[in-house]
């Protein structure tokens, strides 16, 4: 789902960060001029670094990572917050 929510937002005139967990690869966003930043979000280890000088934060892995994901947010002074989650998706994942 973020693959495809970045997607639409390249082109707008801000700066995107993509927020990856330890291990993925990155490439294809950095080849789009997205900047990639890991994080652990099943830990929270990293998450408030990834979120540093970030003014929007769309959230779409999931809302069992929230608990540390909003004191992050407020810690990098993120000034808004969109958590989205799915029960179960029929879109087939986008490959960047």
């Amino acid at each position: 789902m973020g693959t495809r929510l970045l997607a639409r937002l390249e082109g707008r005139g801000v700066p995107l960060v993509a927020v990856l967990r330890p291990g993925r690869d990155g490439s294809a966003f950095e080849a789009r001029g997205i900047e990639v930043r890991p994080a652990d979000l099943d830990t929270g280890a990293g998450v408030s670094q990834a979120l540093a000088a970030v003014h929007t934060l769309v959230h779409l892995a999931g809302l069992r990572q929230s608990p540390w994901l909003v004191p992050a947010c407020e810690n990098a002074h993120v000034a808004r917050g969109i958590f989205l989650t799915a029960v179960h998706s029929r879109l087939p994942s986008a490959h960047v």
